[in-house]
C-alpha cells in the first residue's frame, strides 16, 4: 500500500503538475549539524534524552511548479535527510525520503514533508551500513529557510529543520533538529536565460535575480 501511494504521489508531483504549469527543476545539496532528542522509543534503546551533536545531510530534487511572476512560488519534490548522533550507549542515525511541498519567496521558504519509509541505525561505531526499516513508521518534516540568489540558476540558503517519526500513536524522536547550509542548482525548464531576471515578480526586463551575473549579458538594458 505504501509503494502504491508513493507511486501516485511521485506521478502527481512530476508528471501531472508540470503539464499544467511552467516548471523549473532543481537539485539541492545540504550539510550541517543535527541533534536527536527523545529518541529512545524510536531506536528501541536506552539512549539518553539528548544525543551529542552529529551530522545532517540532505539531497533534494524539486520543481518550481506554480508562481510565474508572483512573489511567492510553490515547489514540490523529494528530499532525502540523513541525521546522526552519538552517546556513551552507541552511535545512532536515521534517514528518510520525504515528499515535500514548499512555499518559496526570493529570500525565505517554508517546507512540509512526509516520508512513507524511515530507516534507523544503532551500532557501537559510526557508519553507513546496518540500517533497518522502521515498520509502520511515517516520517514528518518541517523546514524554514533563509536564502539568497547568487545567479538566476544558483542560490544558497541556511535551513533549520525538525523531523519526527510517527509509529502508531507515538512520536519519536521529538524532534531531530538540523541546521544546514544549502546550495540549489536549477536546470532545464522552458524559460530562456534572459527572462530568468523577471523571476519572483521583479518588474521590468532590466531587473535580474542574484548579485552575480556571469552570462555575458549587461545587468541593465
Amino acid at each position: 500500500m505504501k509503494q502504491f501511494g508513493l507511486l501516485l504521489l511521485v506521478t502527481w508531483l512530476f508528471f501531472v503538475i508540470p503539464q499544467a504549469h511552467a516548471t523549473r527543476f532543481y537539485f539541492e545539496l545540504g550539510a550541517g549539524v543535527a541533534q536527536i532528542r527523545e529518541g529512545a522509543s524510536f531506536f528501541e534503546d536506552n539512549s539518553p534524552s539528548t544525543l551529542g551533536l552529529g551530522t545532517a545531510a540532505t539531497f533534494s530534487f524539486g520543481a518550481d511548479v506554480m508562481g510565474g511572476d508572483s512573489p511567492t512560488h510553490i515547489h514540490v519534490g523529494i528530499e532525502h535527510h540523513l541525521s546522526t548522533g552519538s552517546a556513551d550507549t552507541g552511535s545512532y542515525a536515521m534517514h528518510a525520503p520525504y515528499a515535500f511541498a514548499r512555499m518559496d519567496s526570493r529570500n525565505f521558504f517554508l517546507t512540509a514533508g512526509v516520508a512513507p519509509y524511515v530507516w534507523r541505525r544503532v551500532n557501537d561505531l559510526p557508519g553507513l551500513q546496518y540500517f533497518n526499516t522502521v515498520k509502520s513508521g511515517i516520517g514528518l518534516l518541517a523546514e524554514i529557510g533563509i536564502q539568497t540568489p547568487i545567479t538566476p540558476l544558483v542560490s544558497c540558503a541556511v535551513v533549520t529543520s525538525a523531523e519526527s517519526v510517527l509509529v502508531g500513536s507515538t512520536l519519536s524522536p521529538k524532534p531531530v533538529i538540523g541546521i544546514t547550509a544549502l546550495l540549489r542548482l536549477y536546470f532545464g525548464g522552458f524559460t530562456p536565460l534572459e527572462k530568468e531576471r523577471k523571476s519572483y515578480g521583479d518588474g521590468g526586463p532590466g531587473d535580474y535575480e542574484g548579485f552575480r551575473y556571469p552570462y555575458g549579458f549587461d545587468p541593465k538594458h
